[in-house]
């Protein structure tokens, strides 16, 4: 009972919180906070249930304990700060208008999709690995997607929607202009070996064809 209202107090300020800091410290820098906080509290759950098995007669310690109940509400804080409101601020910012409204419909079955799941592969994963195993591997999940978050992530702080798109289409037009002139440096780089490797007789028959020597005399 106490930990179900702790639960709620927590989400109910930390998204008080994220609502009024999202123009502030942008949308990139919450994903990537949040994310963080989560993967810390994912760390000290495998920490806390590692080398416990539930079928053994052995219970966790009181320590244990605490590391568990603690890292629930610091992960929960965390979910609050980034995936929880930020991700849908940002996927409708990003998509283009023509498509946003199919984008958006897509992202919430794929997301309700994945929760559904992980829920539902959570207890196989836990039998088969071990409740620490398991709190591991999803740690490792939350750091690829913290890695994605600082790399590929966009940050609309302050954007017109108008605006996000032209970034967008920028780098995309970047990359294809870096593409056509490293294309074009090859082609140049194949022409001139092609003129590198003519023989030389026909170099030099051109040469004598446009510059007769002086010495010879005219032919009258």
């Amino acid at each position: 009972g106490n930990t179900s209202v702790v639960t709620v107090a927590i989400m109910g300020i930390v998204s008080s919180f994220t609502v009024s800091m999202v123009d502030r410290l942008g949308r990139k820098t919450l994903l990537a906070a949040g994310s963080t906080v989560m993967l810390i509290s994912v760390s000290c759950l495998a920490y806390g249930f590692w080398g416990w098995d539930d079928d053994s007669d052995e219970k966790l310690s009181k320590t244990n304990k605490q590391i568990v109940l603690w890292s629930m509400f610091v992960f929960i804080s965390g979910y609050q700060i980034g995936f929880g409101p930020i991700t849908w601020t940002v996927l409708s910012e990003i998509y283009p208008t023509e498509i946003r409204g199919t984008a958006m419909a897509l992202s919430v079955e794929v997301n309700f999709f994945s929760k559904f799941m992980t829920q539902f592969l959570f207890p196989v994963v836990q039998d088969t690995l071990g409740w620490g195993t398991t709190f591991v591997v999803f740690a490792s999940i939350i750091a690829a997607g913290l890695i994605f978050i600082l790399v590929k992530v966009p940050e609309t702080k302050g954007m017109s929607l108008e605006e996000i798109q032209m970034q967008l289409k920028g780098v995309s037009e970047k990359r294809n202009t870096t593409r056509g002139l490293s294309e074009f440096h090859y082609q140049n780089m194949d022409s001139l070996e092609r003129d590198v490797k003519k023989p030389l007789a026909s170099v030099i028959l051109k040469q004598r064809r446009t510059h007769p020597p002086k010495d010879v005399p005219p032919v009258v």
